[in-house]
């Protein structure tokens, strides 16, 4: 188990902990409001992000704008940190990579967060078995490994909706070789960090995300 602290962080960890914790009423499974909040959400995730001298949480918010960037579908749905459960905006995002067309390997990210300034981000990854967690409040963040997931992934749907042409100048925002809408079965159980530990849960929950295939040529 690995976690990582950005520094500095000049209030107590147990803070980090309770601002994560404050949230909303919980749901069975995520809505979606529509994908018109796309270009506003990701222009607001990129300038708090050059504005923050904290790096994981610049870095989580990057990762969320790019994925809004490539057209990944804003929902909201349940996650339960530290046990208290509730209401988050979210997005998901399959990303597969392949050599010559044949994939290689594959990773799932669940995003969430929490205000408008974003007050609370979380980023969750399965890859290779491992979950990895970023979580990101004003008082400080954290990233560590720990936890369980598991992702069903069911038939895909329609060419996502790219608004990377709409994103600021300063926004990377990789091209995929293809990025299709996907609806996956989604539950994480993220635990990590000492005393006071932190636990991350996305209750199974419906979402729809994106595929993106990203190819590298043969040699």
């Amino acid at each position: 188990m690995r976690t990582t602290r950005s520094l500095p962080i000049r209030t107590p960890f147990l803070l980090l902990v309770a601002a994560l914790g404050a949230a909303a009423c919980s749901s069975d499974s995520a809505t979606a409001p529509g994908t018109s909040q796309n270009v506003h959400i990701l222009a607001r995730f990129d300038t708090v992000a050059n504005q923050t001298s904290d790096n994981l949480r610049a870095g989580a918010l990057l990762q969320v704008a790019q994925l809004l960037a490539q057209g990944a579908p804003v929902s909201t749905g349940t996650v339960s940190v530290n046990g208290t459960a509730g209401q988050w905006t979210m997005i998901a995002a399959l990303q597969v990579n392949t050599v010559a067309g044949v994939p290689a390997d594959s990773s799932f990210t669940v995003a969430a967060w929490e205000g408008n300034a974003p007050d609370s981000v979380i980023v969750l990854t399965l890859q290779n078995g491992v979950v990895s967690s970023v979580v990101s409040a004003h008082e400080g963040s954290v990233v560590g490994t720990g936890g369980t997931a598991t992702i069903t992934v069911a038939s895909g749907g329609g060419s996502c909706t790219s608004y990377a042409s709409q994103a600021p100048r300063d926004l990377v925002v990789p091209t995929p070789a293809q990025c299709t809408v996907q609806h996956s079965q989604v539950t994480f159980a993220s635990a990590f960090g000492d005393a006071p530990a932190i636990t991350v849960d996305v209750p199974a929950q419906a979402m729809s995300g994106i595929r993106l295939v990203f190819d590298t040529p043969a040699a």
